[in-house]
């Protein structure tokens, strides 16, 4: 699937371009699966315009999109050792929306055979932004894939706190503690990141209120949520310890009033600004006031690395569904338009 212009969904197609060649550091993977999310969206519409400094001033420096996939290793590189041909991997490797990618193995980790690649190839951008924002633990190093899905609640709720504990005498944030118990405010709930904060913030023993608009409320109390605000309905109320802010659409003053005196903000998302910028002025604003202020304003930005995929696989997958990859455009429609609760992905 390429793009030669920046524009709406509609710019995309299918080519024939020439199957990837590896370097002695890098895998070379047969996509079965590959996620879609908005980094795919801001590289096909080339916005917010400060974004083409990496994308390509004038027409797209990388022709396919994607980042997230999921497939089976073709061939490994000569320093490669930790995948051989025929593992089934899941991970982050650019222009993923295709037959074959390029990936660092650093940005890999082997697929849990619980795990669909669908549902596997949605996990890393959303779920490790996730991830950052709740300041949650990375996993064990030697655990890879050891979490699975549908694990006894009780073991998953004493397995955060333990790390949880463990993350607090690391000194993981320095305002809000990452250890279970926290009051949770997850606004944009039904989207990627919204949906994968909820699930994980629920597994750490959190309590979570949930902001989303109406037709995604149901959706969203079945990701775990103890409370499900619906914004076209209901003003938000409370006091938080965390707040994850992925709607992009309130202001810093708004938020930091919903916040306890050392509470930690966490925002991402830059969709609801102005063409230049995108919102991500917002961002910039909160870094540069946090030092000054006792609550803790964030706006990380993340690359998936091995540690945050293996965290990740203990959780539910939120995909609602799925489309043929020469249905590309269509799936981006959705996620343009808001139609998409949790995530989607693309099956090569």
């Amino acid at each position: 699937m390429v793009h030669d212009t920046y524009g709406s969904a509609d710019v995309l197609h299918l080519a024939e371009v020439p199957k990837p060649t590896i370097k002695p550091e890098e895998v070379l993977v047969r996509v079965h699966a590959a996620g879609v999310d908005r980094g795919a969206w801001h590289a096909m519409t080339g916005l917010p315009h400060i974004a083409r400094l990496g994308f390509g001033l004038r027409r797209p420096r990388n022709r396919t999109p994607g980042l997230d996939l999921s497939g089976t290793v073709e061939a490994v590189g000569a320093e490669v050792t930790d995948f051989q041909p025929g593992d089934e991997v899941f991970g982050e490797g650019p222009s993923s929306w295709a037959e074959y990618a390029r990936v660092k193995p650093h940005r890999l980790l082997h697929k849990p055979p619980h795990l669909t690649h669908p549902q596997a190839a949605v996990i890393p951008t959303s779920g490790a932004t996730a991830l950052h924002m709740l300041l949650l633990p990375r996993a064990t190093p030697g655990r890879e894939g050891a979490g699975r899905e549908g694990a006894d609640p009780a073991a998953r709720r004493a397995a955060g706190r333990a790390a949880g504990r463990a993350a607090g005498r690391a000194g993981i944030g320095r305002a809000s503690n990452p250890g279970p118990g926290r009051e949770v405010l997850v606004i944009g709930a039904g989207g990627g990141v919204g949906s994968f904060a909820v699930l994980l913030a629920k597994a750490n023993g959190d309590t979570v209120t949930a902001v989303c608009s109406t037709t995604k409320v149901e959706a969203v109390r079945g990701f775990g949520a103890d409370r499900v605000i619906d914004y076209e309905r209901e003003q938000l109320t409370g006091s938080y310890d965390l707040i994850v802010d992925i709607a992009g659409n309130r202001s810093l003053s708004q938020l930091r009033a919903l916040l306890k005196p050392r509470g930690t903000l966490s925002i991402a998302g830059g969709e609801q600004g102005g063409q230049f910028l995108g919102g991500l002025e917002r961002n910039l604003k909160a870094l540069s006031l946090s030092p000054f202020i006792k609550q803790t304003l964030r706006a990380p930005i993340v690359i998936a690395k091995r540690d945050d995929l293996a965290a990740l696989t203990s959780i539910r997958s939120p995909l609602q569904r799925t489309y043929p990859l020469e249905e590309a455009s269509i799936a981006m429609h959705s996620l343009a338009t808001s139609q998409v609760t949790g995530k989607i992905a693309l099956t090569i």
